[in-house]
């Protein structure tokens, strides 16, 4: 293998890790159950494909972090803040995608937390917090660790 890719291949690996991946399937698995639990059945319509979801999610997560340790590099020097700003995109492309392409707010979440239709742009500020949170920390503490910070 070229040298020119070991490093953004060894990114992917890390970016789509377990590690990294937990807290997001944790955040988007307990809604789901406790709204099945809650209803008795499927609360998204048929055919939004939400199982499928979390299969996407490591490519997804390991492309945006390539795409911040390579690109980002140019645009913010300290690794953790870059990692953090890179993460907070990518949670809100990722819950503009949820919320109005799938409607997963509106027929999973508020199920379970019980907020009004018109406060689920909240969905957004927390998607930015929590991604944030997920690469500035996690995966840059994943990266130090290997270290390719």
């Amino acid at each position: 293998m070229s040298n020119r890719w070991q490093y953004p291949l060894k990114v992917f690996i890390l970016g789509s890790s377990f590690p990294v991946l937990v807290l997001p399937l944790i955040y988007m698995g307990i809604p789901h159950m406790l709204a099945k639990i809650k209803l008795g059945r499927n609360p998204l319509k048929a055919g939004s494909h939400y199982e499928m979801f979390p299969l996407f999610l490591p490519i997804y997560y390991g492309l945006f972090a390539v795409f911040a340790q390579t690109v980002g590099r140019s645009i913010v020097a300290s690794t953790q803040l870059r990692l953090a700003l890179f993460g907070g995109l990518a949670g809100l492309l990722l819950s503009v995608l949820g919320r109005f392409g799938a409607e997963f707010p509106k027929r999973l979440f508020s199920h379970v937390f019980n907020y009004a239709p018109e406060q689920e742009y909240i969905i957004h500020l927390l998607a930015i917090i929590f991604y944030a949170f997920e690469f500035g920390v996690i995966l840059f503490s994943l990266l130090k660790l290997f270290g390719m910070e």
